[in-house]
């Protein structure tokens, strides 16, 4: 499936040297204009041991993109204050990973690992995975998991 110019790969999840789980991923598009790239390389980690559910309209910003998250949300479809249903996971699927970095540089924050519905398309400066077989594997974890290394190259 072409991903508009965005940067495609696959994700791997190891338990030590154990291949867990792959998923076929992409990252960037040319579409947008902040974050028009794939994530920076670099060292991630996924909170799993933050929770939460954006499930109203509470959870957006003005322009109607979900507010920062740092840990697992679940993704639901609601109706408060939109004349029809608001579909979050056509953008962001149905769950999404905060990918929390330590650096510095402001390109490497605000990035997630997340699903999305909408086919054929870029996503701003996050990790797209569209079959969510990774992100619903991390999201079994208990959050006595805690942090989750990721590394992007």
């Amino acid at each position: 499936m072409e991903q508009l110019g965005a940067a495609t790969g696959t994700l791997t999840l190891y338990d030590q040297d154990t291949r867990v789980v792959d998923s076929t991923a992409f990252s960037g598009g040319p579409n947008s204009p902040v974050h028009s790239n794939p994530i920076p390389n670099g060292n991630y980690t996924m909170r799993l041991d933050i929770r939460g559910v954006l499930d109203s309209s509470a959870g957006l910003k003005p322009d109607l993109t979900p507010k920062p998250f740092y840990g697992v949300q679940d993704i639901k479809n609601f109706t408060e204050e939109f004349d029809t249903k608001f579909n979050n996971t056509w953008e962001w699927g149905n769950v999404r990973i905060a990918l929390n970095s330590a650096s510095d540089d402001p390109e490497a924050r605000g990035q997630y690992l997340h699903g999305k519905e909408r086919p054929g398309d870029y996503t701003h400066g996050c990790i797209s995975e569209r079959s969510e077989k990774l992100l619903n594997y991390l999201h079994s974890l208990p959050a006595s998991t805690g942090a989750v290394p990721l590394q992007v190259q």
